[in-house]
């Protein structure tokens, strides 16, 4: 039994839907499936028509100028060594584009021109119903070339902005500051306290700051708790701290002799 790889099972479905959007005009999904990294000059396996060739023999202006501005090449052949522009029936459609007229190639092959004529593709053959989303997208159609090209230029810097926005957001934020929640043994409620640096916090300094806070002698300190059953003792425990981690202090029993264990010197 032949192996199947799932890979290029996955790689040619996509490669399929590519050409089909581009034959339906659907310039959302060509985009979508693009940036997904499916290769844009992928041929059919039986007629070695590209997604270019559907575009340009379906008339749609803006997905061919897409396509070209994303590395399709103009110069790939169909099985009866026709390129994407001798597919247009209007000779004038490449100009925009080559700055040229291009005619359509009469093949003298007739057993190619009748297998083209008998080859349907699948999506072709079984149109899919025409959802409203689709009309909107054919509107790209009526934009110019040079429209197309400045509108994609204003959305991409657009989109640059917002990603410069977002980074400089994200990088205001105290992404270093760490709150925690902390309480006295037998105690029902907790207080939060916060510290300015997360990543140069160590246990004394934590020790310290909490005693503060509670109005208590390091003397009086047994031990600090990380609910519900961790011992905090060192450096490397308080690094693994994260934020709203709830702490519980236990003090030493008021009948017995101060003795301070864990606590920093």
């Amino acid at each position: 039994m032949e192996n199947v790889n799932i890979n290029d099972v996955h790689r040619r479905e996509n490669e399929e839907k590519l050409r089909e959007a581009a034959a339906s005009g659907d310039l959302d999904a060509i985009k979508s499936l693009v940036r997904k990294g499916v290769d844009i000059n992928s041929q059919n396996i039986i007629n070695h028509w590209t997604a270019l060739h559907w575009a340009c023999k379906r008339g749609h202006k803006s997905i061919v100028a897409y396509l070209l501005k994303e590395g399709a090449n103009p110069s790939i052949t169909t099985l009866n060594r026709e390129t994407c522009w001798q597919l247009c029936s209007d000779p004038n459609f490449s100009v925009p584009f080559t700055g040229k007229p291009e005619f359509c190639n009469i093949s003298s092959d007739n057993n190619n021109n009748s297998f083209e004529q008998s080859f349907v593709p699948h999506y072709l053959a079984h149109p899919i119903f025409p959802y409203a989303k689709q009309n909107s997208t054919d509107q790209h159609d009526d934009y110019s070339i040079d429209e197309f090209q400045n509108d994609y230029g204003k959305r991409s810097k657009m989109s640059n902005l917002s990603m410069e926005r977002e980074f400089c957001n994200a990088s205001s934020l105290p992404s270093s500051e760490l709150v925690l929640r902390v309480k006295l043994e037998n105690e029902s409620d907790f207080i939060e306290v916060d510290f300015q640096d997360r990543n140069t916090l160590t246990f004394k300094q934590l020790f310290e700051i909490l005693c503060n806070e509670f109005k208590i002698e390091k003397s009086s300190m047994k031990k600090l708790r990380k609910l519900p059953n961790t011992i905090v003792r060192n450096d490397r425990d308080v690094r693994r701290l994260s934020d709203f981690q709830e702490l519980e202090l236990v003090l030493v029993p008021a009948e017995t002799i101060p003795f301070v264990e864990n606590t920093p010197r």
